[in-house]
């Protein structure tokens, strides 16, 4: 077992290429006017010191408080082991979203047909610029290059129920009509929806296939 104060960052120099990972070293954290005695393997002390950083949090306020949001004579190893894994999911599912986000607007983007990313509320996320072209050409009123503010999309199935038949489906594209309208004037069409690979939230990449 190797032996830390709390101020060392783990191992210094060449020793610490030789503790592993999985090695359990200990280490006296000061905790309010106390110091307890921790024995953590050293993959666990590097996120905490992450997660510390990250928050602006010392490690003796960490301890703290997940002392503070379990129940009395919980392991606190056991406690700090959970905390880091669901630190590190966090961070994961936040890469994995942004990451998704870029993914869909490229998609979006290279479609060399009007296309565009919907969210479940029937809110255009991106489109492209074929899309915009085909906005104007059916509205003329509409600003060059925007999509305007009094646009409104419908589609001829709840999607609700369009994205629970891709998700039945394997996600393969289903076919279904569009409304377009701007005031007083709307423009029909049929659209090809697959559902976008987001963790984030459900989003419908339409695919203009007629209007």
């Amino acid at each position: 077992m190797t032996v830390l104060p709390e101020t060392s960052s783990d191992v210094g120099g060449s020793d610490q290429a030789r503790v592993g990972d999985y090695t359990p070293i200990f280490r006296a954290v000061k905790v309010g006017p106390d110091r307890r005695g921790i024995r953590l393997e050293k993959i666990y002390w590097n996120v905490l010191k992450e997660l510390s950083v990250a928050e602006g949090r010392t490690l003796g306020d960490i301890v703290h408080q997940s002392e503070a949001e379990f129940r009395e004579g919980a392991n606190i190893t056991s406690v700090l082991r959970v905390l880091c894994l669901q630190w590190l999911r966090a961070q994961l599912d936040a890469a994995q979203s942004q990451l998704g986000v870029h993914v869909i607007d490229s998609l979006v983007q290279v479609s060399p047909v009007p296309t565009f990313a919907l969210t479940e509320d029937k809110r255009i996320l991106y489109s492209n610029q074929p899309f915009l072209l085909f906005i104007q050409s059916k509205f003329p009123r509409v600003s060059a290059g925007t999509m305007g503010p009094g646009l409104r999309l419908s589609l001829e199935v709840q999607i609700q129920e369009l994205v629970r038949t891709l998700k039945e489906n394997g996600n393969r594209p289903i076919s279904t009509g569009f409304i377009l309208a701007v005031e007083d004037q709307r423009v029909r069409g049929r659209l090809n929806a697959v559902i976008a690979p987001s963790k984030a939230q459900t989003i419908i990449l339409g695919y203009v296939s007629s209007s």
